[in-house]
């Protein structure tokens, strides 16, 4: 995938519901703070659909926040 013609910087997307204000805390700060163009995908998540949806709107980067993010204080790029 050549990033350079990326529509989207960054898709952010969460695994867990207790991760969602976090999400949106963390795609808030790359747009703000990094001038990113940042999606979040509302709801929970499965991976596949994620990558699917991903394709179509031609992202750079995905964000993913589940579990094991939440406990670690980290993001999964």
């Amino acid at each position: 995938q050549d990033l350079s013609k990326a529509s989207l910087d960054y898709l952010v997307a969460y695994l867990v519901p207790e991760a969602e204000a976090t999400a949106m805390k963390f795609a808030g700060k790359l747009r703000s703070k990094w001038g990113f163009k940042v999606e979040v995908m509302l709801g929970e998540a499965k991976p596949k659909k994620v990558f699917t949806y991903s394709e179509k709107k031609n992202v750079g980067s995905i964000c993913f926040f589940g579990e094991d993010e939440m406990k670690n204080n980290s993001v999964k790029v």
